[in-house]
């Protein structure tokens, strides 16, 4: 394994409540360390291999370089790590044990089965907090108490209102209560938020 050696995203993210030290510079980075993540998400679903636990303490950064061009940012560098959890999407294609971290899991997990769906609304916690240095909704500590969320809405933060409108419905498509309408692989590389930064990459 390689060695990580400026820490994790939830360190960067404390740091400058987001990504970056304004609107514009948080977005760009976001963009960047998303493009990762959503490749990264692909490599485990396609060996069969669901995380489970993804959540901003486990993705490392591993290195960082000052943004080309106009904006001013540090893009990051990242790696998933901690396996602990993760598992592999058996022959039925759905699990049944809950697990993982509060605040960061799917409206789904306590219900009878789920599957690697999870992972992308995980993501999706994880991208508004890079935007927005928060979570997208109220905090709890316990799995049972997730089902909550199936009453709230995402928060309308300042930092939220300052997000474009297409990164907005890039976020809410990955934090959608059914996982049926929930962004996936493909429709997050097609998305128009990433498709330019796909290309740069």
């Amino acid at each position: 394994m390689d060695l990580a050696r400026e820490g994790d995203l939830r360190e960067k993210i404390k740091r400058n409540v987001g990504l970056g030290t304004d609107a514009a510079s948080s977005e760009h980075a976001s963009k960047h360390v998303a493009c990762q993540l959503v490749r990264g998400i692909r490599y485990m679903h396609q060996r069969r291999v669901i995380h489970r636990d993804l959540k901003a303490e486990n993705i490392l950064v591993s290195s960082s370089r000052p943004a080309p061009g106009d904006i001013r940012c540090t893009l990051y560098e990242v790696k998933i790590t901690d396996f602990g959890l993760s598992t592999w999407l058996d022959i039925v294609g759905e699990l049944l044990t809950p697990c993982g971290t509060p605040n960061y899991l799917a409206p789904e997990i306590m219900k009878d089965n789920y599957d690697e769906r999870i992972d992308f609304w995980s993501f999706g916690v994880v991208l508004y907090m890079m935007l927005c240095g928060d979570f997208p909704f109220d905090q709890y500590h316990h799995p049972s108490d997730v089902e909550r969320i199936l009453h709230q809405s995402i928060k309308k933060s300042e930092s939220w209102q300052q997000v474009s409108e297409v990164g907005k419905d890039f976020v809410c498509g990955l934090l959608v209560f059914d996982p049926d309408q929930r962004l996936a692989h493909g429709s997050c590389l097609r998305h128009p938020w990433l498709t330019g930064m796909a290309l740069e990459e």
